[in-house]
């Protein structure tokens, strides 16, 4: 089984462009995912390389912005080539399958610095929010123990 789910900011604005004779919309973009524990000389976060397709391209070529945070989950795909040189190469690439926005548009304008984040979607451009709900659980009757 091939799964990888990954949260993280877009290090820069989604790349847009089409592929195929159909033109279908493909958006190119790298995810910064801050790793949980540091070690010392280590970097503090990892770059992930990205690739959306269809309606989940349009969304990101819409909403994928510099800054705002993604919660991604589709497949990873490893391509190989050999380059000029006559040396193998090998590029691992997420292939995402969902994506959807990891915090309110308050919270990403604040980390963000900008209205960037004010895209009123859950994920891709099919669900409308204005932000993510607060329970209290001391009010709510949850339906589990």
């Amino acid at each position: 089984m091939n799964v990888i789910i990954i949260s993280g900011r877009l290090v820069r604005d989604a790349e847009m462009s089409t592929i195929g004779s159909k033109n279908t919309p493909k958006a190119s973009f790298s995810l910064a995912v801050n790793r949980r524990f540091k070690r010392e000389g280590q970097p503090n976060a990892d770059f992930f390389p990205v690739n959306a397709f269809g309606a989940i391209a349009e969304f990101m070529g819409k909403y994928g912005k510099q800054g705002v945070k993604f919660e991604i989950s589709g497949h990873l795909q490893q391509d190989r080539w050999t380059d000029r040189d006559g040396k193998n190469q090998t590029r691992n690439t997420i292939i995402a399958e969902s994506i959807e926005f990891a915090e309110s548009r308050a919270v990403s304008k604040a980390n963000t610095g900008s209205n960037t984040a004010s895209a009123p979607a859950k994920n891709t451009a099919t669900a409308e929010i204005d932000d993510f709900a607060q329970i209290d659980p001391e009010l709510e009757d949850l339906p589990f123990d």
